[in-house]
């Protein structure tokens, strides 16, 4: 028990600080991605588009970690299994597909092997979200069946 609990722990703080490094990599992102396309020749002329991109990647993230975090309140509640994680698991895979949307615009802009394999990455995220966001429903449906029975 006391293993699990310094889990969470670890888990719950190490979100929250990827949380904040999104918000403000994406606040930053006006300044460093017009100064990042500058220096790299490749890159120039792209300024708008990929600042566009990027700003929804970093906005996409933010709105996936914001969910993983409530997800975990609920853990640490002990009351995992409610049908509004099993939204928020839906919502969560909903962004990983949009992160894999926004990752092939990019690659046509600016393509490179990485970028195929953290495509194939997010879209292996976004059916792995949807799956355990079925497990999450049927183990709501079996709470429910227990309390009444109760």
């Amino acid at each position: 028990m006391k293993y699990k609990r310094r889990l969470y722990q670890m888990t719950k703080h190490l979100v929250n600080i990827i949380f904040i490094g999104e918000i403000v990599v994406t606040l930053a992102m006006p300044v460093t991605v017009p100064w990042l396309n500058k220096n790299y020749s490749h890159l120039q002329g792209v300024d708008i588009p990929m600042l566009m991109i990027y700003m929804l990647i970093g906005l996409i993230s933010i709105f996936v970690t914001f969910q993983l975090r409530k997800i975990l309140r609920t853990v640490a509640d002990g009351d995992c299994f409610t049908d509004a994680n099993v939204i928020r698991l839906k919502k969560i895979s909903l962004g990983f597909f949009l992160l894999a949307l926004m990752l092939l615009l990019r690659s046509i802009l600016y393509p490179t092997m990485a970028i195929f394999i953290e495509l194939f990455l997010f879209l292996l995220a976004w059916i792995f979200c949807l799956v355990v966001a079925s497990v999450f429903e049927e183990a709501v449906r079996y709470k429910e069946e227990n309390d009444l029975t109760i």
